[in-house]
Formats: structure tokens, sequence, C-alpha cells
């Protein structure tokens, strides 16, 4: 049509019909000339509405001017391959009745294919819209291809309907790009396609296999309430500012392996009805899984969070695999559930793991984890789970934690809680370094509380290392926890019953006994330290419950006593317990040391017990009064010492007594008189009365010999025959009455030193 002079076009145009075909091939189409096509293609009396094309030939057609395609009917193939649109190109509720050709199109301007209907197979392939493009609610009956296509602006594909396979491979979409509410039917391919600025896929359905592999989003990507109906690809896709999958369904396996999402990425209330792949994906921002259902199974294996990973009351229906897997800052599965087995192994947490009021149905492993904040499971349901750990946290709260079976737990932390924790089987605690809690915990039958000499491992996992932790972060602990070495230090066991506890190799110097139950049947073995009385040269050496320290402050507050553990809060320093109280606490532990064949301790808490009773409000002053002279002259029986100081004491005073007014001088044994009446004599023998020597004669080394010798006699209960004063008299029945009672004291706390 190019090459027809005026008079050869007027009579091409009076010889089309509509439904003609049209070659306007390398032709350059203003305006007018379009109109002139329109009218000659258009029914004589219709409105423009009617205008219809048959085979419509436009390549290599350069556009100088608006052009006016809308409503317009292609009922033959359409070729714009390679056109060229110098102004504003408008398509809307067009209808291409068979195949359309736009490869290599340029759009200078806006494009607008609204509501328009492409019957057969469409080709955007290489295309570029270079302002906006704008293909809302238009229908795609047969293949759609957009491969390598480019938009410099605004991109809508809003509502739009894809019948058959929609292909975006390699296209590019410099600023926003929208396909809310779009139906793909069949497969969908964006692979390595570039989205440059916002992509919006809300409500999209996507009725087959979607293809997002390497695919590149540069800004904010948004996927809420998409739907899956098949496979999902983004395997290699980038997500430079942040992705939205809120309540997207994903109904068959979907694969993100190995994306870096270096945005927000939000999945929360999203669907995975099949298995859900997260291998080594990198979330360099927040990720958000809140409410997320993965129905069969979840892969997160050598995945990174860079930020807040959320995973709050999400619903893990099969196994969920986060071995190897990094957080960096808080990991939050609050109230989520995990019916099946849940693997942590090997997971580093560089901040805070919350799991509180999770349900874990079967087995979760956290062997080797690593956690350099607090890993929380407070109120969490462990139903099926043997062992947890070993594993290295700063913190572990196990507050009102339920385990249904019998377990193990092992870590390195410098504090681990379990207050109003049920260990319904019984727990095997094995705890380096750190803090233990035990208030108020529930143990349904044998368990108990030890340590670990060397680093925890795992048999049949011998190709791992030993869980290690570095020294300087064990001296941290230490130093916060004021433990010894590597022995667990015990807190609390306030309101836990205890008969079927046992303690080994525990550190007890800062534990409350106070509150707890049956205390005479626990066990307490190994080297499990109590506390110490504070240094003082008057000071008996021995072992007492911490209970002692803020009676003792309370009572002298200067006396170098602890009025509370060096970790106390304000909160643990309200229960104040008394002499009467602290007596019980005593005698029920002495009961155990006892049958723990613990001598040492056993008599350090007998006489901790009676320092108790001797102070106690329960006690009379009669019972007080004799359990002062019982500590003062052999420490309850426990100080031989003592005792014996005592008993030289009464010899001493008895010698002196005996020397000063008890041993007479010397002189006649008996003195007899002789009396004769008539034929009858009668001698009459008296004992002349004691005398003392002269005061400055009674001080001499054969009285005080002689005094010596008979006291020693008097308290071994031996009598020596000697002559005595009254006052010799009254001193020798005193020391023969004490001196014994002095002896078995002696005695008594002899054998108590030997068996110690």
């Amino acid at each position: 049509m190019a090459h027809l002079d005026p008079a050869e076009l007027g009579e091409y145009f009076s010889r089309l019909t509509p439904g003609a075909d049209i070659d306007l091939r390398g032709t350059t189409i203003d305006s007018p000339l379009l109109n002139r096509v329109s009218e000659a293609l258009t029914r004589p009396g219709d409105s423009a509405s009617t205008v219809r094309y048959g085979r419509a030939d436009f390549r290599g057609a350069i556009f100088v001017q608006n052009v006016e395609f809308g409503r317009v009917n292609f009922t033959g193939n359409t070729y714009f391959r390679g056109a060229t649109f110098n102004k504003e190109a408008d398509f809307r509720d067009a209808v291409f009745g068979d195949h359309s050709d736009f490869r290599g199109a340029r759009f200078t301007e806006h494009a607008d294919f609204r509501e328009t209907t492409f019957t057969k197979r469409t080709d955007f392939g290489r295309a570029a819209f270079a302002q906006g493009a704008d293909f809302d609610e238009a229908s795609f009956t047969e293949n759609a291809d957009f491969g390598g296509a480019y938009f410099a602006q605004g991109a809508s594909f809003q509502y739009s309907k894809f019948a058959e396979y929609a292909d975006f491979g390699h296209a590019t979409f410099k600023q926003n790009t929208s396909f809310n509410h779009a139906t793909f039917t069949e497969n969908a391919n964006f692979r390595t396609s570039k989205f440059k600025d916002r992509a919006r896929f809300d409500k999209v359905t996507f009725g087959d296999n979607v293809n997002f592999r390497a695919a590149t989003f540069t800004n904010h990507a948004s996927f809420d309430d998409a739907v899956f109906a098949k496979q999902a690809m983004f395997s290699g896709a980038t997500s430079i500012d942040s992705v939205d999958f809120t309540g997207a369904n994903f109904a068959e396996a979907v694969v993100f392996r190995g994306i870096s999402f270096t945005g927000f990425a939000d999945f929360s209330g999203a669907t995975f009805a099949k298995h859900a792949n997260f291998l080594e994906t990198n979330f360099a921002n927040d990720a958000g899984f809140r409410g997320t259902n993965f129905a069969r199974g979840a892969d997160f294996i050598g995945t990174r969070f860079g930020d807040r990973a959320t995973f709050t009351r999400a619903t893990f229906t099969r196994d969920a695999n986060f071995r190897k897997t990094i957080f960096i800052r808080t990991a939050d599965f609050c109230e989520t559930s995990f019916s099946e087995d849940a693997d942590f192994s090997e997971a580093t947490f560089a901040q805070d793991a919350i799991f509180r009021g999770v349900h874990f149905g079967r087995v979760v492993n956290f062997h080797y984890t690593t956690c350099a904040g607090s890993i929380d499971f407070a109120n969490t349901t462990l139903a099926n789970n043997e062992r947890l750990g070993p594993l290295i946290a700063d913190r572990i709260d196990l507050r009102g934690a339920q385990f249904e079976t019998a377990t193990t737990i092992e870590a390195e932390t410098s504090e681990i809680t379990c207050q109003r924790a049920r260990f319904t089987g019984g727990v095997e605690l094995r705890i380096r370094h750190g803090l233990v809690d035990l208030a108020e915990t529930f143990m349904g039958t044998a368990s108990s509380l030890a340590t670990s000499a060397g680093e925890f491992t795992i048999d049949g996992l011998d190709d791992l290392p030993p869980l290690r932790v570095p020294q300087e972060q064990i001296d941290r602990w230490r130093a916060t926890g004021y433990s010894l070495d590597h022995r667990p230090v015990l807190k609390s066991l306030r309101g836990t019953d205890v008969s079927e506890l046992a303690l080994t190799d525990v550190d007890l110097r800062w534990c409350r006994f106070a509150g707890a139950h049956h205390l005479d049947k626990l066990r307490i073995e190994g080297d499990s330290p109590f506390s110490r009385p504070p240094r003082a040269w008057w000071r008996d050496a021995r072992q007492v419950v911490f209970e002692e320290h803020p009676w003792r402050a309370r009572l002298t507050p200067k006396s170098g006593w602890s009025k509370a553990a060096p970790f106390d809060k304000a909160r643990d320093q309200g229960e104040q317990v008394g002499a009467d109280r602290l007596a019980a606490l005593y005698r029920s532990l002495r009961k155990a040391l006892e049958d723990g064949k613990n001598e040492a301790g056993a008599g350090d808490f007998y006489y901790g017990e009676q320092e108790a009773r001797r102070r106690a409000d329960g006690s009379s002053l009669a019972e007080r009064k004799i359990l002062l002279a019982y500590w003062l002259i052999s420490g309850y029986g426990q100080r031989a010492a003592r005792a014996f100081v005592a008993l030289l004491g009464v010899i001493a005073v008895t010698t002196v007594l005996l020397v000063t007014c008890g041993l007479p001088a010397p002189g006649p044994a008996s003195q007899s008189t002789t009396i004769t009446r008539g034929s009858q004599t009668t001698t009459i023998v008296e004992d002349p009365r004691p005398q003392l020597p002269a005061s400055n004669a009674r001080w001499t080394w054969s009285r005080l010999d002689a005094s010596v010798r008979i006291a020693l006699g008097a308290v071994v209960f031996r009598d020596a025959s000697q002559k005595l004063t009254t006052a010799g008299v009254w001193a020798v029945m005193i020391a023969r009455f004490t001196g014994p009672i002095l002896l078995a004291l002696t005695a008594l706390a002899i054998r108590a030193r030997v068996k110690r």
C-alpha cells in the first residue's frame, strides 16, 4: 500500500469489505490512513465497534500517531511483529480470533490491551513497552508468549486469564507490575524474569506449574492469597527488598531452594499442602511464617535467617527439618505445633530461641544445637521425646513444660529453670556449669540431676565433634552463677516432691530446700558441697543449708552471714525461714544423708538442727538451757575437742578445790581414848576432824600430785580412799557425776569424727 498513488489508493479502499485481508507491512501509518482502513472494514450504517479485519499484516509498520484498535475484531492472523507505535496504542476490548504476533514490537507510549481477547496463540516476545502496558481483564485462550518482553514503566495484568501456557521468561519489568487476581490455568513461566520494582501477584491463581527459577525481585514482591494448584519453582530466585506470600495456598510441592531473600519475607497464613523446600535459602531480613500450615513436611536444612524468624502458631503436620539452620536474630516458634518429628540438630541460634507453648507430638532433636541467648520451652509439650540435647545455651527455660515420657536433658548453660515443669516419666538432667531451678517440679518416677566430667557426646554420632563451649563463655557463666567448676549449681527445690530425686556431683551451696516434700528421701551422692558459715576463729567449720544464712543474718546483721544468694533477685528474698522450720529442714536432710552413708554431712546437719532448736520459739526455756549446755560442753556431741577440754576443766577445777580446801594436812588417821571404871575398861576410837594446813603450806608438789590423782580417779568413777574435807568430798562427788558424762560425750564425738 505504501507504493500506491492517491487514485490507486482510493480504488484499493473501495474494494475493501469487512473481514478483508490487510497488508500494511513496512508502512508509515498516521491517523487518517488508519481511519480510512477502519471505515472500509466497517459495514455501512454500523458503528466502529464492528470493524472487522481478516488477515492483518502490520509487520514493520510505523504508527506515528495514536492508534485506535479498540473493539476491533481481528478474525484472521494478525501480525504486528517489529511494528513501532510512536504514540498511544489502544487495543481495548479488541478480539483477536486467530494467531496474533507482536514479537519485537515497540510501544513508545501507553499500550492499552484491557479486556482484549486473544483467541489463539499470542506472541509478545521481546516486545518493548516504553510507557505503561495495561492488560487488565485480558483473556488469552491459547499460549501467551511474553518471553524477553521489556516493560519500562508500569505493567498491569490484573484479572487477566491465561487459559494455556503463559511465558514471561527473561521478561524485564522496570517499574510496578501487577498480576493481582489473574488466573493461569496451565503452566506459567517467569524463569529469569527481572522485576525491578514492586511486583504484585495478590490473589493470583496458578492452576498448573509455575516457574520462577532464577527470577530477580529487586523490590517488594507480593503473592498475598495466591493459589498455586501445582508445583511452584522459586529456586535460585532473588528478592532484594521483600516478598509477601501472606495467605498463599501451595497445593503441590514448592521449591524455594537457594533463594536469597534480601528483604522481608512473609509467609504468614500460607498453606503448603505438599512438601515445602527451603533448603539453603537465605533470609537476610525478617522472615514471617505466622500461622503457616505445612501439611506434608518442610525442609529448612542449611537455611540462614539473617534477622528475626517468626513461626508463631505455625502448624507442621509432617516432619520439620531445621538441621544446620542458622538464626542470626530471635527465632520465635511460640505456640507452634509439630505433629511429627522435628529436627533442630546442629542449628545455631545467635540470639534467643522461643518455643513457648509449642506442642511436639513426636521426637524433637536438638543434638549439638547452640544458642547464644536463651531457649524458651515454657509451657511446651513434648509428648514422645526421650532426649533433649546435648545443646549449648546461655539460658534454658522449661517453666511449665510437660514431658510425657522418660527424658534425658543434656546441656551446657548458665541457667536452666524447670519451675512447674512436669516429667511424667522421670528425667535425667545432666547439666554443666549452670544454675538449676527445680522449684515446683513434678517428677513422676526416678529422676536425677548430675553433671558430666567431659564434653557431651552421642552414641552413634561419632562423626560429629564433641559439643565444646569457648572458655571465655564458661568463665562468664561461672562468674554469674558462682559455680566452682563444671558441676551444676542447684538453686531451689521449693514445692518439689524429691522422694524420687537423686543429686550427684551437684553444687548445693545456694540451694533452697524450704518447701520441698519428702526431703528425708532425697538422695545426695558424689561430691555435692553445701554452704559454709562465714570464717571466724570462734565459729565451727561445718556444712549448712543456705536457709541458715539469711536466718542468721537477721539475728546478727553484721556477722558475715549472707542475706541472699549472690544471684538472687528481689522476688527470691521474700520467703523467711524461721528456727522451727530450719530445724525441720536439717532433721529431714540429716535422715537423707544418713541413708546415703554420709556421716560427716549428717553430723553437721545434726549440729545445725540443734542450733535451730536452741533458738526456736517452739522450744521451752528448759530445753533451750539444756541445749545451750550441750553446745557449750561438746558442740552437741559433734566436737570432741570441746568435750575433752570440758573434761580437763573439770579435772583442773577439782584439783584446785582439793588443793585449796579439800585435802587435809597429814595427821593421825584416828584417835583412841581408854576409860576404866572398876573392872570394865572401854576404848573409844574417834576420827579426828580433818585440818587444813596453813595457807602458805597448801600448794606443795606432794599435795598437787595427790589432788590430781584423786581428780583423775573421780572422773573415771574410782575411789582413792583419801580422807577429805567436807568441801573435798563434794568436789569429788561432782567430778564423779560430770566426768563420766564428759567422757561419754568425748567418745561420742570421736566416734562421729572417725565416721567422717
